[in-house]
């Protein structure tokens, strides 16, 4: 791929940026290969339902993604 590309889309503005990332999702997902590129393996489904269960049983538990920017930020 050519780097003078990305030089160049990485010197646009943040808008036109999220335009091009935006448009580069929909075709990876309108694709005839997405299904199988982006499909869930059993492991995972069976993480993402547990997670969901707990949440379910306890939504309080959840922290803000406020709380963990900062924390990532931070170090922490």
């Amino acid at each position: 791929m050519n780097s003078g590309v990305f030089d160049a889309i990485f010197h646009l503005p943040v808008t036109e940026r999220l335009q091009i990332a935006e448009a580069l999702w929909d075709s990876i997902v309108e694709s005839a290969e997405a299904e199988s590129v982006l499909a869930l393996s059993d492991e995972e489904r069976a993480e993402l339902q547990r997670r969901l269960d707990e949440h379910d049983r306890d939504p309080g538990s959840a922290v803000p993604w406020e709380k963990v920017r900062r924390k990532l930020l931070a170090g922490q």
